[in-house]
């Protein structure tokens, strides 16, 4: 990522006026995306696999903390949520 700064030096190149600007966050909602998947549970400590066979990921085991209610799998997203949870997260 390479960014203009006001004097117009690239700190990452540093040469003047390259003309090349970071815009990737540029008209992005202040608003989160929506998890793919979600999933009521029981259990506080679950499992997911991505839930499609071989096209799933590998098993991974989630803890989800009782302050919070819920966790989001680092693979494929899906929020789990606990049942004591549902409908205030």
């Amino acid at each position: 990522m390479i960014l203009e700064t006001s004097a117009g030096l690239s700190p990452l190149v540093g040469r003047r006026g390259s003309g090349i600007q970071d815009s990737s966050f540029e008209g992005m909602s202040a608003m989160a995306t929506q998890a793919p998947e979600t999933e009521i549970v029981d259990a506080y400590r679950i499992a997911c696999d991505g839930g499609e066979g071989a096209l799933g990921h590998p098993r991974v085991w989630l803890q989800i903390p009782e302050a919070v209610g819920f966790v989001e799998c680092p693979y494929c997203d899906k929020k789990i949520i606990h049942r004591d949870f549902e409908g205030k997260v």
